[in-house]
């Protein structure tokens, strides 16, 4: 169990940090939050509690691990059928049981 909590941790934390690096840069969070109407309900980036939002990821990240944990054997099993599925759409059109590559006898 702690091994399936630190890989979704670990995935969240990383993908809510480059998520809120890439939004920081490209929507101009400091001119947007200091607007009138946002800025009544959003903290400015400089603000201290901004600066542990990543930090807080890590318990954010723990919650929504223990919360799908129930559901890891259902995720499993979707997963494997659709590896099935694509083994076979593969082996259908894609060469390896075509006609056209097997070697007549």
């Amino acid at each position: 169990m702690a091994k399936f909590i630190w890989k979704i941790t670990y995935a969240h934390v990383i993908a809510y940090f480059l998520a809120g690096i890439f939004a920081l840069a490209a929507m101009n969070y400091r001119e947007l939050f200091a607007t009138e109407s946002i800025s009544l309900f959003m903290r400015p980036v400089t603000d201290s509690f901004v600066a542990l939002g990543p930090a807080l990821q890590i318990f954010r990240g723990i919650i929504i691990a223990l919360a799908i944990y129930p559901a890891r054997r259902t995720c499993s099993l979707i997963d494997k059928m659709l590896k099935i599925c694509k083994d076979m759409s593969i082996e259908e059109y894609g060469g390896i049981s075509n006609d056209k590559n097997r070697k007549s006898k």
